[in-house]
Parts: structure tokens; C-alpha cells; sequence
């Protein structure tokens, strides 16, 4: 395995808050333009009683589909959000390769627990004590966060005598120690 460089607490604290003051934008400008047109007396009329449960209710479905999709496909296809992107930081697997689809659906699922009791108070338990700084998310999907320089840099397979090389069964790369994915085409081996 390289030598990444994990992130604990403080950069992914900073790289979230940038990534929730976009999503809190998206959010406000899709409530604004759900009331646009409608005066006072009309808002107050068609959100009596069960209509305005059903309207809220709306609203925290949309909201939590667009913030998990948000981190979701984002990871998946280039392991960085906005924030993560503006703090250097990217999601990859423990060998690695890129986080992939169902890491990065399982990682921000888990999102629920790690931030129990509130605030984020597991998962920052979680990542303090861990060696490789992984919240729970990150323990049960596989995946670390690093810094982007140290997620770039290929680990380099050539310290391995020839005759224990590997090579991907699909691509024909030669696979790095230990991998369990192909850095090239992330097909399992």
C-alpha cells in the first residue's frame, strides 16, 4: 500500500460547510421559485392542514435526494465534491483505486449514523481514533480520505519481484500489491 496522506477532521469539516452553502443555495432557490406567484392569502389557503404536511413533506424528500445524490454521483465518478475539490481532498478505496458506485452509496448512507448524536459527534469520534482517520461511513464501505497529491501519485508495483506481479483479468494492467481493484478500470479481482 503507498503512502497516502489521510484527512481527519478539520479538512473535511472545511470542505463540508462549502459543499452545504451550496446545497442550501440550490434548496433556497427551488423554494423560491415553488412560491413565486403566490400572494399571502393564497400561500396561507393552499397550505392549510394536510396540504401544508404534504408541501414539507415534499420539500425534505426533494432536499434529501438532491444531498445524497449530490455526494453521491460526484464521489463516484471523480471522489470529490466541490468542497472536497476546493480543500484538496479526495474519496478513494483503501488500495487506492477510485471510490466507485456502490462505496460511495454505501458511504453516504451511513452519513445517518456518523452524524449521531448530533453534529457529527460519532463520526468525528470515529475518525479520531482510527488509523486511517475513516469515519463509520468509511469503515464499512472501504474508503479513506486523502489528500489529492497523495491520491495522484501511483503506487509503484515495481518494488515486486516479477514472478508475483498481477495483472487486471479485463484491462491487462499490472495490478499494485494486495489490490483488490484495478486502479485502471476499478473491475474487482
Amino acid at each position: 500500500m503507498g503512502s497516502f496522506q489521510y484527512q481527519g477532521i478539520a479538512k473535511r469539516l472545511a470542505a463540508q460547510i462549502i459543499d452545504l452553502v451550496i446545497l442550501y443555495s440550490v434548496f433556497s432557490l427551488i423554494l423560491v421559485v415553488m412560491l413565486t406567484g403566490l400572494s399571502f392569502e393564497s400561500f396561507a389557503l393552499k397550505l392549510s392542514g394536510m396540504t401544508m404536511i404534504y408541501v414539507i413533506g415534499s420539500y425534505v424528500l426533494v432536499f434529501s435526494l438532491i444531498f445524497f445524490l449530490y455526494f453521491i454521483v460526484l464521489e463516484s465518478f471523480t471522489g470529490m465534491t466541490v468542497g472536497k475539490r476546493a480543500m484538496r481532498i479526495k474519496v478513494v478505496r483503501e488500495d487506492g483505486s477510485k471510490c466507485g458506485l456502490m462505496p460511495a452509496v454505501v458511504r453516504n448512507l451511513l452519513r445517518i449514523v456518523d452524524v449521531l448524536p448530533f453534529l457529527y459527534i460519532l463520526g468525528m469520534i470515529v475518525i479520531a481514533r482510527s488509523d486511517k482517520k475513516q469515519r463509520v461511513g468509511d469503515v464499512v464501505a472501504r474508503t479513506i480520505l486523502v489528500s489529492l497529491e497523495s491520491a495522484t501519485q501511483p503506487i509503484s508495483p515495481q518494488s515486486v519481484p516479477s514472478g508475483e506481479k498481477k495483472f487486471c483479468a479485463y484491462c491487462g494492467t499490472e495490478l499494485y500489491p494486495g489490490a483488490a481493484f484495478c486502479g485502471n478500470c476499478g473491475a474487482k479481482q
